[in-house]
């Protein structure tokens, strides 16, 4: 099976080899699970090696004839030795390269050090991470139908809550029969993050007070968790009436995200919460207007924070003190963690085709959490959301 066109592969290559020419760049390795799957059309455990001129081998360790019905690349070798990928490297690039590109945020210490060592320690060898992230930020027409569609998960997630959502239930039981909705609908189970240091599997189902508890994570939200081996997301907390509850999921449809929050509550929250929640509606309604292809996007992150503080929620924006972040928004795709981040001092330009999940959030310790989030397509007139479930506080019976 297949996910993309082979027109839609090749033409990801095609671009990657001019990046190449461009960066003076010989031959590049790619191993990353991310990587290949968008270069490759498939994931398997193997090496994806693309010369500047041209050519492309894409070398397996096991199961060569799924690889074959997976990827439209034509060449596609068995390696049964990691001796051997120096002869692959050279067939490919029809003679020896001297340099030699790989994306050195995410390459192992050991893999590094034997290609520096044992296979090419001639080469001079280039990081090529950002060459790909920007490439892989800017999304064609068939990936934003997967995304499209992985929103469509969201939603029945969204939709399955008032049915779930009862006076007495706990957060744990609320979050693991929304993963099972998202399931059904399609989520893979997944979700792939370019920081190693960074877990995710699921989203944060979290409520009243409890909620603004900090995690060990780099995001606004976090909960305390039900363990200090994964040391965030929901409790076994009762959810009472009076309380905002944020559903905050990730999905992954087809190896692409949808990264959505909504807020629900039973009865009628503090007036605080609902302030901070109508205001990150207003913050969305300015990222939507603003957010068009040309404008910078540290420049709208300091537009919206200043937006804040005027107000008096500034304190509690995403997150209180040593805590907070330094970002409203970031790059989503394959993985959480792509480009453009909506932060401080970036200096990338928003392009046609660029996502961006967006999460103005508020943290009020004693009070609980608000804000929604949406997954944004930036176009040349302004951000369109790909999220389809409405904006506005749910407000169910006690």
């Amino acid at each position: 099976m297949k996910l993309f066109t082979d027109r839609e592969i090749f033409r990801r290559i095609e671009i990657f080899v001019e990046n190449l020419s461009r960066a003076g760049v010989d031959v590049a390795i790619i191993h990353h699970n991310a990587d290949l799957f968008y270069f490759a059309g498939t994931v398997q455990d193997g090496y994806l090696v693309v010369s500047s001129k041209g050519n492309v081998s894409l070398a397996v360790r096991r199961n060569l004839s799924r690889t074959i019905e997976q990827t439209p690349i034509r060449s596609v070798l068995l390696m049964g030795s990691m001796k051997e990928l120096a002869e692959i490297v050279r067939d490919t690039h029809n003679g020896m390269p001297s340099s030699i590109g790989v994306s050195m945020d995410v390459l192992p210490a050991s893999f590094y050090l034997f290609l520096k060592d044992r296979i090419f320690p001639e080469a001079v060898y280039v990081d090529i991470s950002m060459t790909i992230r920007l490439q892989r930020a800017v999304k064609s027409d068939e990936e934003i139908s997967v995304m499209r569609d992985a929103a469509k998960i969201s939603h029945a997630v969204y939709e399955a809550v008032p049915s779930l959502l009862k006076d007495g239930v706990d957060e744990w039981d609320l979050c693991v029969n929304l993963e099972a909705v998202a399931r059904k609908n399609g989520h893979l189970g997944f979700i792939r993050l370019r920081n190693p240091r960074l877990e995710m599997y699921f989203g944060h189902v979290l409520s009243g007070p409890e909620a603004a508890i900090p995690s060990y994570g780099d995001a606004p939200t976090g909960g305390k968790g039900v363990s200090v081996a994964f040391a965030q997301g929901s409790t076994r907390k009762t959810i009472r009436c009076g309380e905002i509850v944020s559903v905050d999921t990730m999905i992954c449809h087809h190896g692409y995200l949808n990264d959505q929050t909504r807020n629900f509550s039973l009865g009628m929250p503090p007036d605080e919460l609902l302030r901070a929640h109508e205001f990150s509606l207003r913050l969305h309604r300015f990222f939507r207007q603003e957010a068009r292809a040309g404008a910078v996007s540290g420049d709208i992150y300091e537009m919206m924070v200043k937006m804040v503080q005027d107000s008096n929620l500034a304190p509690y924006f995403m997150g209180t003190d040593e805590n907070r972040v330094s970002f409203i928004g970031h790059g989503l795709g394959v993985e959480v963690d792509e480009f453009p981040f909506i932060a401080h001092r970036q200096k990338i330009v928003l392009e046609k085709g660029m996502v961006v999940a967006l999460e103005p959030k508020f943290i009020i310790p004693g009070k609980g959490i608000a804000g929604i989030e949406n997954t944004y397509l930036i176009t040349e007139d302004g951000a369109e959301s790909l999220n389809i479930s409405p904006e506005e506080l749910v407000v169910l019976p006690c």
